[in-house]
């Protein structure tokens, strides 16, 4: 065996070199045509998928903007802008809009939210991964009233899934309109999945309402946070303003799993939910834990927010309940029910305004 081994590797050898030489000088002649074919031809095929995907992207975009009419127009509004343009070569950016607003339709009671440039990126191989860009300037008009917004950074991004929005994320920094309130930091998420069908968290940071708004109260709020889920069937088919409705009459409601408020002195947390009427009016109703609740109670009934019957009720019977925590403790905690609608403020059950 070994010596027909060395027979097949013996005429083998000469064969191993020749092609090794052939090779060589194949390569050593042709390489730079051979590097610069395999590069355009992923090039091109890099430019060839980019573009299909943005094309893809694009209609998705049109095809939401068409749902998003539909809906607004719907609930009584709708959008309008200067000028939209849609970027198919463009390696991020993928649409642009300018002087976006959105508006009631509504005279009587008109409001308009105008964005002075608005827009859309994508990622080159992402497209379901979309990015918004707001601008620095923005103004909201309430009546006739038109109030300036500046925003120094914000991030806003939205996940697809076969075309359908999946998930949104806020992060908003240093937003302040005009001679009304300003804040710090705002970040949100809200999700669609199947149960339940929606849920979102808002985390604001720094709320200062601005001296012009003449509020008697502390102006600073120093954080904010609500977890909340959306609780009962929602028909998804049909246009927003007749799936919200057709979630009323069903008995959907939103669970208000957490919400938090720092506002010195108050500090409340507090868990419940938000239930609608036929009107569409909200509720909402939480059990409360809180510290200074007497303290601010008396506030707000001295600069006229609630009535004094209902203080003089709700203080007894906070007073009964309260409890110092910690001898260090500058204000008592206390349980209490809270309810705020369309028929005004309770506590402990007791109407207040």
């Amino acid at each position: 065996m070994s010596f027909i081994k060395n027979i097949w590797q013996n005429m083998l050898s000469p064969i191993k070199k020749l092609c090794a030489s052939l090779y060589g000088e194949f390569w050593r002649r042709y390489k730079l045509a051979i590097i610069t074919g395999v590069t355009s031809f992923v090039i091109c095929l890099a430019f060839v998928v980019s573009f299909l995907s943005r094309s893809y992207a694009i209609g998705i975009l049109k095809n939401q903007f068409e749902e998003l009419e539909k809906n607004l127009q719907s609930m009584g509004y709708d959008y309008a802008y200067d000028e939209l343009r849609f970027y198919t070569f463009s390696p991020w950016q993928i649409m642009r809009a300018k002087n976006f607003r959105i508006y009631s339709l509504d005279e009587t009671d008109f409001w308009q939210w105008n964005i002075d440039e608005f827009d859309i990126n994508v990622g080159i191989w992402n497209f379901e991964k979309v990015r918004f860009y707001l601008g620095h300037k923005q103004s909201i008009q309430i009546g006739t009233e038109e109030r300036e917004i500046y925003l120094s950074e914000s991030d806003i991004q939205l996940r697809l899934k076969y075309g359908k929005i999946k998930e949104l994320l806020v992060f908003l920094d240093g937003l302040n309109i005009k001679n009304l309130v300003s804040v710090d930091n705002v970040q949100a998420q809200i999700k669609h999945q199947n149960t339940p069908f929606l849920y979102g968290k808002f985390d604001i940071k720094g709320i200062h309402i601005d001296d012009m708004t003449g509020w008697p109260m502390n102006k600073q709020i120093d954080h904010f946070y609500l977890y909340s889920s959306l609780q009962g069937f929602w028909d998804e088919d049909v246009l927003l303003s007749e799936a919200f409705y057709d979630w009323i009459e069903r008995g959907g409601y939103l669970d208000v799993h957490k919400m938090i408020l720092n506002w010195k002195p108050l500090i409340m947390v507090g868990n419940g939910d938000i239930r609608f009427n036929e009107k569409a009016e909200p509720t909402l109703s939480l059990n409360t834990a809180s510290l200074a609740l007497q303290e601010t109670v008396d506030k707000l009934n001295e600069n006229g927010f609630i009535s004094n019957k209902g203080t003089f009720v709700v203080k007894l019977l906070l007073e009964n309940k309260a409890v110092l925590q910690n001898p260090s403790d500058k204000y008592k905690t206390v349980v209490s029910p809270l309810k705020i609608g369309p028929e005004g403020i309770s506590l402990e059950n007791i109407h207040l305004r």
